[in-house]
């Protein structure tokens, strides 16, 4: 199972363009998408999930595009988690998680016991169970994360897309979130995640792809392309890098280098 990418280009407005280079996601490894605000990660990551159509090139799930499979096939493979920008809907948790399962039922069909089955699963993965009958709005924002991830895995994807999954949660939210996904991937699911906390990347990922200013500059095994070096030219920022058993991680420097001015 795997989702192919071919060479992508994409214009927008303003001159902007994104392009990546030909690339297939594996089952069961964790690529993360990195890069500064406005690099185009999250572009990135819809045109993975065949939100956006390219303008060149192309995205398929075993060799067929998301318009030959169709919306609703499509979803069965590929799920994706964007930022959350929106007021939490007026449902209970286990009404939204079973959202993920319309791809298998439409919209106006009822749930059999096979979707109850793959719901609470969902929530379990996620560590919601106690939280099914909760309503989104009283839940914490932690919460609300796992129960969008919840939701998308009710789908049952082959591929799982997280935009910035770990925006604005604390310390124990993110440990939790890691292994949740460290789970997923160890169960065959293939991860893309776009985040701007390069330890995160550093200790989670199997590759990392580096996004500046629209393009893709390179792709690879995270200890050899998130490196001191590459920080340095695509965010201007001076990093400590460390061994960490078989892990390298990097800790911002926020002393001013010498000579430095206010800024």
């Amino acid at each position: 199972m795997t989702l192919t990418v071919t060479p992508l280009q994409l214009r927008r407005s303003r001159g902007f363009s994104l392009n990546s280079p030909a690339m297939d996601l594996r089952q069961g490894e964790i690529l993360s998408v990195l890069g500064p605000n406005g690099a185009g990660k999250s572009t990135f990551l819809q045109l993975l999930a065949g939100q956006l159509k390219p303008d060149q090139g192309s995205v398929m799930w075993e060799e067929q595009s998301r318009a030959a499979l169709g919306r609703r096939a499509w979803a069965k493979h590929v799920a994706f988690v964007s930022q959350e920008a929106s007021a939490p809907p007026a449902l209970r948790l286990g009404q939204y998680v079973r959202l993920g399962r319309i791809p298998f039922r439409g919209l106006f069909q009822p749930f059999t016991a096979e979707d109850d089955t793959a719901v609470a699963s969902a929530l379990d993965l996620c560590g919601l169970t106690d939280y099914a009958d909760a309503w989104m709005e009283q839940l914490s924002g932690g919460q609300r994360q796992r129960g969008r991830i919840a939701r998308a895995l009710a789908q049952d994807p082959g591929v799982l897309l997280l935009d910035e999954p770990t925006n604005h949660l604390d310390l124990a939210v993110m440990r939790n979130t890691a292994h949740l996904l460290e789970d997923l991937a160890r169960s065959g699911v293939a991860l893309v995640i776009s985040v701007h906390d390069l330890d995160f990347a550093a200790v989670l990922s199997d590759r990392a792809a580096i996004l500046h200013q629209g393009q893709v500059q390179v792709i690879g095994p995270t200890s050899q392309t998130l490196t001191a070096d590459t920080i340095r030219r695509y965010w201007g920022v001076e990093v400590t890098s460390v061994q960490d058993g078989q892990r390298r991680r990097h800790v911002l420097r926020y002393g001013r280098e010498p000579g430095a001015g206010a800024g």
